[in-house]
């Protein structure tokens, strides 16, 4: 088990581990700093040892998410920051490698073991050339309003 003070964990990292986080992936070409099987528990961290965790475009890949918010779970310490970034579900389908499909109301059935305090729409891969950027930005604007929307 690993453990370290302010200890913060970018599960999934592959070739772009967030700065400062100890890099977790099943690749060993990734820059990860632990290699390890998302899917395989226990976690080589300690209880309450993290006080933040990152996981960007990681979950739709996993068979099981409840395993990995278990492990997530057990391994924040209380009042540890946890970020998620997945693809939406209306564009999870676009890629052979995705198990698993989200949305934006992922975590209600979550509400006990975490407090969602903010929750933020962005498409991510578009740019000002492109010839939907008019409706990405409109569709910002209008899901950040409210989850509603998604």
């Amino acid at each position: 088990m690993m453990d370290k003070k302010d200890l913060k964990i970018d599960f999934g990292c592959g070739i772009d581990k967030a700065p400062g986080h100890v890099g977790v992936d099943i690749c060993p070409n990734s820059q990860a700093d632990v290699i390890h099987n998302l899917e395989e528990t226990p976690y080589p961290f300690d209880d309450n040892s993290a006080v933040e965790i990152h996981s960007d475009h990681n979950i739709e890949h996993l068979s099981d998410l409840d395993i990995f918010l278990k492990e997530v779970h057990r391994i924040g310490e209380p009042g540890a920051i946890l970020t998620i970034k997945f693809p939406h579900y209306s564009r999870s389908w676009f890629s052979t490698q995705h198990k698993r499909a989200y949305g934006i109301r992922l975590f209600n059935d979550y509400k006990k073991e975490f407090e969602v305090k903010s929750i933020k729409f962005k498409y991510k891969h578009y740019t000002w050339r492109s010839w939907f950027w008019p409706f990405c930005v409109v569709v910002d604007f209008f899901a950040n309003l409210s989850p509603r929307f998604c």
